[in-house]
């Protein structure tokens, strides 16, 4: 009879849920994970083997770096041939020899575990592995754009706004318009000034009377003013504003006089100042030099224009001494202004910026509208030998008004090339850190619809952000080379749209350049330059098409009023003022390869376009249903040539774009 004690229920009940329970699982996985090696450690300390041999087999199965079960495993497997080399009486040194290096046997005892694990874990492994590489090709990847992006620089070489003072090189300081047209400009602005407080005392006057400041009652002087060439006898306070003219009238005639000189001879800069006149009541923004180291400038879009304004301004008070003086059967004095105000078109044409060349263009036609209304209120003004005066004048700032050189739009691209690009030598390069953050602060308000400020400078200062996102900008933003090229090819298109003969053939070439840009520059955004620099050119056409036939018009008219003086009757045609009056017929925007029209109506001469519907209407244009006449929309070319969309969204009325008489 056994003297052991049997295992009483109880016990067995503890052994088995201590080998199964789920909370001691997994802390018994978990504290290998922690000590990955304390499966195998504890089987080689089970073990009979000579301290030598387990240390060895220790360290292998240390080095294979594979789960703990598979390191026990493994340990078992070594400590098996540790002992049939020890049941064989080999030496402990002969053993360890046979087990070789640690180092080659735990690799290729990992190598053949790995082999022999579940194929879900194949899987996973395998997609790992390739995850990782993906990972560190494009970290390496990115490491080498980051090094790239991050240490090019601009070579900004070209001085673009030395080169623009250029052109006034060769003129000297008494052929400059410019102190001229700014001591009448500083005339305005302090009558103006005064207005404008008197305007306000007005409406703290009603405020103070319990009277609404807005109810739209404005005291004589005020009217006076705001009316300018519309300014009449019947009008309140007509008397002060003929004072006010006659108070400057020597300005006027210094600055009629200086409309005759070759140049502005505005200073081209990106910097001004304001200088303080004697006063104290008025300053004056003026331009002052710009640096000599291209670096230290603005780009060419940056550069100032301050003259503009004033040049207007001064255009619209020789147009108002115009319509005063016609007004004293002052021929002279209006023939003197109407020159005057055409002149400055043609000389605010030669900065050849577009929007001088817009301004120039609208100025001009300015000019004409208010001839016109001249022409129509006393027709008996003007002798012949005016009206060949002012037809000779005005046909030939037209020309120079109304031609749109593209010059600075190229010039100012170039010049932002070379501001965010680096240069390779041969006309390519990459983006630069300083390139891209001026790209964001253009980019971001275009996309957001507000405006940019358009100062690419290329020394603005990276961000962080700037610097971490900018290398992938590498990838897809296109060379310096790719923005050249494509920009020239885009604006080829605008090129022959504006050089074209006839609007008709004009907006072919504007809707390929559309179709172009939307395909390149759209859909792709590789191009953002061109996003914010490539203009949108198809109102600069449109206005550049109507101010033509506005100034055909105005001279057909001039020369219909020379016959009528002669012969004392109206001509029937255009094509009888062929070519003895006009060189050749003025032709119709809208109605390709014919001429302007003309028609008399109880004795009333009128020359007219067909206008946007395309179909002549005997040189009638009903007012809608307001009472009013919408002007825009009966020549807006783009409905007469545009796409179908345009025409759709747009209604045209059935009426024609009568030029002469003007419609008030």
């Amino acid at each position: 009879m056994s003297n052991a004690s049997p295992i009483k229920p109880a016990n067995r009940a503890w052994a088995w849920s201590k080998s199964h329970s789920p909370l001691l699982r997994a802390w018994r996985w978990a504290a290998r994970q922690v000590h990955r090696q304390a499966l195998a450690n504890s089987v080689i300390s089970e073990a009979d083997v000579p301290g030598p041999i387990g240390k060895r087999i220790n360290d292998i199965t240390r080095r294979t770096r594979l789960w703990p079960t598979e390191r026990a495993d493994i340990t078992r497997e070594l400590i098996a041939h540790a002992r049939d080399a020890l049941d064989a009486n080999l030496d402990i040194d002969d053993i360890l020899s046979t087990l070789g290096e640690s180092r080659d046997l735990a690799k290729l005892l990992r190598r053949s575990a790995k082999r022999k694990r579940h194929w879900l874990w194949q899987i996973r492994h395998r997609i790992s592995q390739a995850i990782l590489t993906t990972l560190g090709i494009s970290l390496a990847f990115y490491a080498i754009l980051f090094i790239r992006f991050n240490t090019g620089s601009p070579d900004i070489k070209r001085n673009y706004i030395a080169e623009l003072n250029q052109r006034n090189a060769g003129f000297t300081e008494d052929q400059h318009a410019r102190p001229a047209i700014e001591a009448l400009w500083i005339e305005w602005t302090r009558e103006s000034r005064r207005i404008d407080a008197l305007r306000l005392a007005q409406r703290n006057a009603r405020s103070r009377q319990g009277t609404d400041p807005l109810d739209g009652r404005i005291e004589p002087p005020v009217m006076a003013f705001d009316m300018d060439a519309n300014a009449a006898p019947e009008h309140a306070g007509y008397g002060e504003y003929r004072a006010f003219l006659a108070r400057i009238g020597p300005t006027i005639d210094l600055a009629a006089k200086a409309a005759h000189l070759p140049t502005i001879g505005g200073l081209y800069s990106d910097r001004t100042e304001e200088i303080e006149l004697d006063d104290g009541n008025l300053k004056v923004t003026r331009t002052i030099p710009h640096a000599d180291n291209p670096k230290d400038t603005d780009s060419v879009i940056g550069t100032l224009l301050p003259w503009l304004g004033q040049v207007r301004i001064v255009s619209n008070l020789l147009l108002v001494d115009a319509a005063f003086a016609a007004r004293d059967s002052d021929a002279s004095r209006v023939t003197d202004r109407i020159e005057a105000s055409a002149l400055y078109a043609a000389l605010t044409a030669d900065d050849h910026f577009l929007i001088a060349s817009l301004l120039a263009i609208a100025m001009q036609q300015n000019t004409e509208q208010s001839l016109l209304r001249i022409l129509r209120e006393q027709p008996d003004l003007f002798s012949e030998q005016d009206l060949v005066r002012l037809s000779h004048r005005l046909a030939s700032t037209a020309n120079r008004a109304q031609t749109m050189d593209m010059t600075w739009e190229y010039n100012a691209f170039e010049d932002i090339l070379q501001r965010i690009f680096t240069d390779d030598g041969h006309g390519d390069g990459r983006l630069t850190a300083s390139g891209f953050e001026d790209l964001l602060e253009e980019i971001a308000p275009v996309v957001g619809n507000r405006q940019a400020e358009d100062q690419f400078t290329g020394t603005t200062t990276p961000s962080n952000i700037g610097r971490i996102i900018g290398p992938v900008a590498l990838l897809t933003v296109a060379s310096r080379a790719e923005h050249a090229d494509l920009y020239r090819r885009l604006m080829s298109h605008i090129d022959r749209a504006i050089d074209a003969p006839s609007a008709a053939s004009s907006f072919d070439h504007l809707n390929d350049f559309e179709a172009e840009f939307n395909r390149t520059v759209i859909a792709t955004d590789a191009y953002p330059v061109l996003r914010v620099m490539v203009p949108a050119m198809e109102k600069s056409v449109h206005t550049m098409h109507t101010a033509r036939a506005h100034t055909g018009a105005t001279l057909i008219a001039l020369a219909a009023h020379i016959q009528h003086q002669r012969t004392g009757a109206w001509p029937a045609s255009v094509e009888e003022l062929v070519p003895h009056l006009l060189p050749e017929a003025p032709q119709d925007p809208f109605n390709p390869a014919h001429p302007l029209k003309i028609i008399v109506r109880d004795g009333q001469l009128i020359v007219y376009s067909v206008g946007a519907d395309g179909d002549d209407d005997r040189g009638t244009a009903e007012p809608d249903g307001t009472g009013s006449f919408d002007h825009h929309t009966v020549r807006n070319l783009s409905a007469r040539f545009g796409d179908q969309t345009t025409r759709a969204a747009d209604p045209i009325p059935d009426a024609d774009w009568i030029i002469y008489p003007p419609l008030d």
